[in-house]
């Protein structure tokens, strides 16, 4: 009962994180440390759902490359910790205004420790 919905949900935020990771311009948003890019990174880090061990290894190949600390820390904090999956299910099953209170949790927090980076 729990595997079908959850397995479509997955493919489709895979496709959505996929296109978003291929159509947005990485390199552009991240040579300059702006508060506004910051903040729609930090979203778009949220919103993608991203195993657990891959924010590790993406954030140590940017910081690798060079790219600001602090972006580095953005996605240290948000990538694989609360993405489209929780948030669907929250919003169905317990509660919408928590569903977004979360999402919106999680990119302040990002977004605060990547400005002390």
């Amino acid at each position: 009962m729990l595997v079908k919905p959850t397995i479509t949900i997955m493919l489709i935020a895979s496709l959505v994180s996929a296109a978003m990771l291929t159509l947005i311009p990485w390199n552009e948003l991240l040579s300059q440390f702006t508060p506004l890019r910051l903040a729609f990174i930090g979203v778009v880090s949220v919103f993608m759902p991203i195993p657990i061990a891959l924010d590790v290894m993406f954030a140590a190949e940017l910081h690798q490359q060079g790219v600001a600390g602090g972006y580095v820390m953005l996605f240290l904090m948000t990538l694989g910790t609360y993405s489209i999956i929780p948030a669907i299910y929250m919003w169905r099953e317990i509660s919408k205004r928590l569903s977004v209170l979360l999402f919106v949790f999680f990119v302040a927090v990002g977004c605060l420790t990547a400005l002390l980076f």
